[in-house]
């Protein structure tokens, strides 16, 4: 169904105050690794590692050395071959270091840097005759640089972003939409009340490219517990669109002779707060689940699926699989 991703594309392109899913670049939310798709996206608190830079970059000076991790995001229902042209891709690789000279022996030092990237291929087009016209194509990408530093029971972080989207033609690039150097985006902060209990706090500024995207302002606020069997978080995003939205988690872990460990996830996300009241906010909540293995806290690879509870026919966000991969070094 071609057609249906050309409204799709429209719609992401000139939509105004529809919905969360249609404003801007909202796709970084979509376009992230498969355990906190799994847990409802709730990872401000808790979150470390490489992919920190997608949820709280405070995290990543809690890098275990060096670690990569990458995933793709599919519409699944793609086997009905409606969105199988449309897919989003990650990646994030983060690092830190401790023990550093004229520093602390609790400081740590860490950085990262992560991609996000958005496709929509072989968007035929005809004339009014109906005759074929051409092959288009869409794409956006993010790309993510964070530092962050930790002492003691609080980690601070801070991003920069560069993003870009472009329109193809046979699969050339033939004119570049928008595009912005890198700007600095935000800052965050993850504090640890003790060995379980953890807070987070993110802030985002807006940013706008050309006169239709907006990615909005926002503070994420969240609370996380993290154990060797259970972790759950729970997230409140606010901005000008929905003053409140609630993204929640939770993870049981299941040891094999401690090496091997099975995580089991289940997540619940939505906005709880819209001032519009055309809106029916059902529409936004999602359900999410999945599964991971996690092989001596080195090689760990991810599985989750999200739907939204009232799925729509021409919507590639109401029912998702991700798959990723982490390796530590």
């Amino acid at each position: 169904m071609k057609l249906i991703k050309i409204l799709f594309l429209f719609t992401i392109l000139f939509s105004e105050e529809t919905s969360e899913i249609y404003i801007g670049n909202t796709f970084e939310s979509i376009c992230t690794t498969p355990r906190y798709t799994a847990m409802g996206n709730a990872g401000n608190s808790n979150d470390n590692g490489a992919s920190s830079l997608f949820f709280n970059p405070a995290g990543v000076s809690q890098t275990n050395g060096f670690e990569v991790i990458f995933g793709d995001t599919r519409e699944t229902q793609l086997l009905g071959g409606r969105f199988g042209d449309i897919s989003y891709k990650h990646l994030a690789i983060s690092t830190s270091s401790e023990n550093i000279p004229f520093f602390p022996i609790d400081f740590k030092l860490g950085g990262g840097i992560g991609f996000q990237y958005f496709n929509v291929k072989h968007i035929i087009t005809h004339d009014e005759l109906m005759n074929y016209t051409g092959d288009y194509s869409y794409t956006s990408l993010v790309a993510s640089f964070v530092l962050s530093a930790s002492y003691r029971f609080v980690n601070l972080g801070t991003k920069w972003k560069y993003l870009r989207q472009d329109f193809g033609y046979q699969n050339i690039i033939i004119d570049n939409k928008e595009h912005l150097s890198p700007i600095w985006s935000g800052m965050s902060l993850q504090y640890n009340l003790n060995n379980k209990w953890s807070l987070g706090l993110v802030y985002e500024k807006d940013l706008y490219i050309g006169e239709y995207d907006l990615i909005p302002k926002q503070v994420n606020i969240g609370m996380g517990y993290e154990s060797n069997m259970l972790n759950f978080n729970i997230d409140i995003i606010s901005n000008e669109y929905w003053p409140a939205q609630l993204n929640s988690g939770f993870e049981i872990v299941f040891n094999s002779l401690g090496i091997v460990k099975i995580p089991l996830r289940m997540g619940l996300s939505g906005v709880i707060l819209e001032e519009n009241k055309d809106i029916d906010i059902t529409n936004n909540i999602k359900t999410a689940f999945g599964f991971g293995i996690n092989y001596k806290e080195k090689y760990i690879i991810d599985f989750a699926l999200s739907q939204l509870v009232n799925p729509s026919f021409i919507n590639p966000y109401s029912r998702l699989g991700v798959i990723g991969v982490s390796v530590n070094f």
